[in-house]
């Protein structure tokens, strides 16, 4: 009886392993697959975004009293423009509305405007996004170009860890171009802090 017990114990503790093994595949596979979907839909952006602007050309602060930043709408969503990174490769679709979740698709604007340096970027460190914030160091050039074309070169001024993603935090930071995203596998955030080239 003991021993019968302690077989069915035995058996159910191997088929809850067999479970939660293939739970853990099924989650890693889906994961997978939605940071691969996600990636190209940017890419699809990226492309008709740059079909839509005109001809791309270098702006500068202007003392613009309006600093709302022009959107434009493709497939259901709003975006405001292509952010670059050059030595990492990367061209991304800018999201002109904050959504935490969205964020995982591409970088959105979480407050602030190019036009007059208080432009707060947030995004993932999945990959094929903001995961050259690993990476990255100072004097490395960011672009941001606008819907009618302008764009803006920075050049990374310092790059931080903090915990704090309060508004007050990022809004209070010195730099014309703050980019943040949530460190994968961890509690942290990574800022990375720009200055107009």
């Amino acid at each position: 009886m003991k021993a019968d017990r302690k077989k069915k114990r035995t058996l159910l503790i191997m088929v809850s392993g067999i479970l939660l093994i293939a739970a853990s595949a099924a989650v890693i596979l889906f994961s997978y697959t939605a940071q691969n979907k996600a990636e190209e839909e940017a890419k699809q952006a990226v492309t008709a975004i740059f079909d839509l602007i005109p001809e791309v050309y270098t702006g500068a602060p202007d003392g613009r009293q309006n600093t709302e930043m022009p959107v434009m709408e493709l497939g259901g969503e709003d975006f405001a423009g292509i952010v670059e990174v050059p030595l990492y490769n990367r061209i991304l679709p800018l999201g002109s509305a904050w959504g935490k979740y969205r964020v995982t698709k591409h970088p959105c604007i979480y407050t602030g405007s190019m036009y007059d340096g208080s432009l707060v970027i947030g995004g993932s460190e999945n990959p094929g996004q903001f995961d050259f914030m690993k990476q990255i160091t100072g004097g490395d050039l960011i672009t941001v170009t606008d819907m009618t074309g302008m764009r803006y070169s920075y050049l990374v001024s310092d790059v931080q860890k903090t915990k704090d993603v309060s508004y007050e935090n990022l809004t209070s930071l010195d730099a014309d171009l703050v980019l943040f995203a949530r460190e994968n596998y961890g509690t942290g955030y990574t800022l990375v802090l720009c200055n107009l080239k």
